[in-house]
């Protein structure tokens, strides 16, 4: 999978775990649903932790001390930055709007 591909994946999953908690929000005693829950869980975790492995951490609990002990997480690319042409905003309005550096 490409970087996009693979941020693609876990946009998909992280949604469809998101509305489903709200699901379960109500029906808290819904198997299936429970079951569907750990299931996305699942495939998000080992999702992210591929994407902090090849590309650079999504999260602060996947971020790795560099090996000559420095913090590096502001290094990464912004979400926005990540495919060269917008990223994630394709409008350009979040790399105008939040761009920090």
């Amino acid at each position: 999978m490409t970087q996009t591909q693979l941020m693609n994946c876990i946009n998909e999953v992280s949604f469809a775990l998101d509305d489903l908690l709200l699901y379960l929000d109500t029906h808290p005693y819904d198997c299936k649903a429970l079951q569907y829950a750990e299931q996305f869980t699942r495939q998000r975790n080992a999702a992210v932790a591929v994407y902090s492995r090849r590309f650079e951490p999504l999260t602060i609990d996947s971020m790795e001390v560099s090996q000559d002990s420095s913090w590096n997480w502001i290094l990464q690319p912004w979400p926005w930055e990540i495919t060269g042409k917008g990223g994630c905003c394709s409008c350009g309005t979040m790399k105008r709007d939040c761009n920090t550096r």
